[in-house]
C-alpha cells in the first residue's frame, strides 16, 4: 500500500503508567479506510516529531498516541547496494 504522507497534527506520546496504554487495541480491518490512513499519518508525524525533538526513535505504536488500534510505524534505515 502506498500512503502519501501529508501534513498531519502531532500527537502527544503517552508515558509509562498511563492507563490508556493498558487498553486492548483493536485490529485494523481495512488498510484503505480513510480513518486508518489518517491514523497512519498521525503515527508517522508523531515519530518524526519525536525524532526531531530528541534525536532518536525507531518506532511508535498507535496506543502510544491514544489510538487503540493494532498498528505501528517503524523507521528503518534505507536499503540499497552495500
Amino acid at each position: 500500500m502506498n500512503v502519501k504522507i501529508r501534513q498531519a497534527p502531532k500527537a502527544n506520546i503517552l508515558h509509562l503508567g498511563d492507563p490508556r496504554l493498558r487498553q486492548i487495541a483493536k485490529p485494523v480491518q481495512d488498510l484503505s479506510d480513510e480513518a486508518t490512513i489518517n491514523q497512519a499519518r498521525l503515527l508517522y508525524r508523531s515519530l518524526q516529531n519525536f525524532r526531531k525533538q530528541y534525536g532518536f526513535g525507531r518506532a511508535t505504536a498507535a496506543p502510544q498516541i491514544s489510538i487503540p488500534r493494532r498498528m505501528c510505524w517503524l523507521k528503518t534505515p534505507p536499503s540499497g547496494p552495500e
